[in-house]
């Protein structure tokens, strides 16, 4: 039988040991996903929500270098335009796209559903 060590789901497993002498141990997707499923958006769920809560999470020292690793995975600092290959750069843009939702998220302060109906009551 495993035995979960943190919410993450890493598990003990017999792979041999780790170079510090320590029992291997191998991370478990599944268990990861099942512990995210008590904290799923539901509808009550705003944008300001949203953006507290990324806000928050990336205000840590963890959390910047969290970011900035994935801001690089999406590639949101490096050249996307392959010329020898129209699918590549397309993937790359859509890689930068949720870097850069991601960037909206945590920067773009939502307005209120009040003031949001007044400001497009205004415009239209």
């Amino acid at each position: 039988m495993r035995r979960w060590r943190a919410w993450w789901g890493r598990s003990k497993t017999p792979l041999g040991e780790s170079p510090d002498g320590q029992p291997g141990e191998r991370a478990d997707p599944d268990a990861f996903f099942a512990s995210l499923t008590p904290v799923k958006v539901g509808r009550n769920y705003t944008r300001t929500d949203r953006y507290r809560d990324f806000r928050r999470t990336f205000a840590t020292p963890e959390g910047r270098r969290a970011l900035w690793q994935i801001f690089e995975a999406c590639g949101l600092y490096r050249s996307h335009a392959r010329s020898e290959n129209v699918n590549e750069t397309f993937l790359r843009l859509g890689e930068r796209n949720i870097g850069l939702k991601i960037l909206r998220w945590m920067n773009a302060e939502p307005l209120d559903e009040p003031e949001r109906k007044a400001q497009e009551e205004r415009r239209g």
